[in-house]
């Protein structure tokens, strides 16, 4: 699905976040220390914005052709082909891991979780950037409006493939609350689990530690 919209999705990620898509990496990016591994990393934005700040990174996704995309985009990030399910490095590899807007779309979040706990070393920063639905009824309705009417229609004017934006609307709606996921954080592992909002609520920054 995400090969097929790969031509115009950095642009479809400026539009459907207001441009502060780049912001909000940023301050994910301010949450991580030593090396790094971003996963599902997409065309490499969260990446590079680790890179940035002169970290060490490896970038992961299961996607070859995203993969490619990202490669065009970063300096010094080591691309790694893989599934967050199962990681191919060592116990204790990484100071932070990282993942922006890729969680929900992980089948078996949890083997992702643990994964993320096992890469890390004692101490380490787990760092998750997503869309999750408003707790307040009004604001939630008008951002299910935003997501179902409003994204499609902009997906075709901009000229890429709207039924894979439909899809963002529904996995948004099934990952549901923050606190749904700081229970799974907890679950496997993670220390202080914490949830921020960013621009009131319309991205929430998760992060816990080894």
């Amino acid at each position: 699905m995400f090969s097929r919209i790969l031509r115009n999705y950095d642009r479809m990620n400026r539009l459907m976040s207001l441009g502060l898509d780049k912001l909000w990496r940023q301050k994910a990016a301010a949450e991580c220390r030593g090396k790094v591994l971003d996963l599902c990393c997409g065309t490499g934005d969260m990446a590079l914005a680790s890179e940035k700040r002169g970290l060490s990174v490896i970038g992961l996704d299961g996607d070859t052709a995203i993969l490619s995309a990202a490669r065009e985009k970063l300096h010094r990030a080591r691309l790694v082909l893989a599934d967050a399910t199962s990681l191919p490095f060592k116990d204790g590899s990484f100071d932070s891991v990282t993942v922006a807007w890729g969680i929900r779309n992980i089948p078996n979040r949890q083997k992702a979780l643990s994964e993320a706990v096992r890469v890390l070393r004692p101490g380490g920063r787990y760092i998750v950037l997503e869309s999750v639905m408003p707790t307040n009824p009004a604001v939630r309705f008008l951002f299910r409006l935003y997501m179902r009417l409003w994204i499609p229609i902009l997906a075709r004017l901009v000229g890429t493939d709207p039924s894979a934006y439909r899809y963002f609307a529904r996995s948004v709606e099934r990952f549901g609350h923050k606190s749904a996921f700081l229970r799974e954080m907890a679950d496997a592992g993670f220390e202080r689990p914490r949830a921020r909002d960013l621009s009131f609520g319309l991205a929430v920054l998760f992060t816990g530690e080894k």
